[in-house]
Parts: C-alpha cells; structure tokens; sequence
C-alpha cells in the first residue's frame, strides 16, 4: 500500500543519509542524488532477474514475463502470427506486448523494461543486437509528368530528388528509413 511504500522509503532514506525524494512541493519529485539512486536499484533489479534467467536455463527452465515492444505500423500484420506460434509454445512464457514508438522501445531497451521490439532497422545503436525478419520493398509513386522517372521500371538512390518527395510525419519510422 502507499502509506507502506512511503515508510519504506523513508526508512531507507534514513538509512542512506540522503533525501531520495522532495516532498516540499507537489507532485513529489526524485532528488538529483534520489534519481541516481533509483537508477542504480533498477539495474539491481534487472541483475537479480538476469540471475534467476542462468537458474532456470541451468534446470533446462524456459520461463517468465518476455515484455516486448512493437511499432504500431506493423503490429496488426506481425501479432496474429506471432500469438499463433505462442499458442503452441511448450515453455511457460507470458508475453507482454507494447505498442511503443521507435523512440520509446529503445528507451525500455536501454532501461530494461523491455526484453525485445520489433521496429524498422537499420537503427544504428551499438548496445543493440538486430535481427531481420523481413524485408520489404519501397514503392515509388511517379507523376505521368516526371517522365524520365516514369518510363523506369526500377528506381535507384541516385535517381530520387530529394526535394520533390512527400513523406510521412517524423513520428512514422518509415520516413527515417527513407532519408537515411
């Protein structure tokens, strides 16, 4: 309970010496020493459930919570597949599924608060292990009016003019994959 929660971590502040959270002003807000401090707790966490993970595999034990996070622009195509190999799972594994922007799967990537994702690649972050799934083709949509593009059964990089494509919103990843 709250009343609980709070006397433990005013106990625990006591213990420590320092104020992990400012309770002079509402809402109530981690201190600067308090965010380092529950920073340092969570890759405690993350540590003592990594341990747990050796246990099981050492008992030949696949089970657990897989937390993953997925964009929204592939989800309704990916989940009912990917529910359906589950289903015929012989392990004990809950999946918990997310739908994140790019940005915030990476975030809970980094935080561990989430064990995969499945997003648009390339994503060019060294802490982070890629595997494809699939690949898709890109489509281009060219006006009767650009006929040199027109007459083209296949485009390259190189024919594009950059000033001249509609893309979707920064938020969609597709629009990054197209301008990197």
């Amino acid at each position: 309970t709250q009343p609980t929660l709070s006397m433990m971590i005013q106990k625990l502040e006591e213990e420590l010496g320092v104020k992990i959270f400012d309770r002079s002003q509402l809402p109530v807000q981690p201190t600067d020493i308090g965010l380092r401090i529950i920073e340092q707790a969570r890759m405690a966490v993350a540590q003592v459930n990594q341990i747990k993970e050796i246990i099981n595999e050492e008992k030949g034990m696949i089970k657990g919570v897989f937390r993953l996070g997925i964009i929204p622009t592939v989800s309704p195509y990916l989940l009912p597949k990917l529910m359906h190999i589950h289903s015929g799972n012989k392990y004990d594994i809950r999946i918990v599924i997310h739908e994140l922007t790019t940005d915030q799967i990476l975030l809970g990537l980094s935080k561990d608060t989430l064990d995969g994702g499945i997003l648009a690649t390339p994503l060019k972050e060294n802490a982070i292990k890629e595997y494809p799934l699939y690949y898709e083709r890109f489509f281009a949509y060219v006006s009767p009016h650009e006929r040199a593009l027109y007459a083209k059964t296949s485009l390259d990089e190189s024919d594009l003019n950059a000033t001249k494509l509609w893309l979707l919103d920064e938020v969609h990843c597709f629009r990054t994959q197209i301008l990197h």
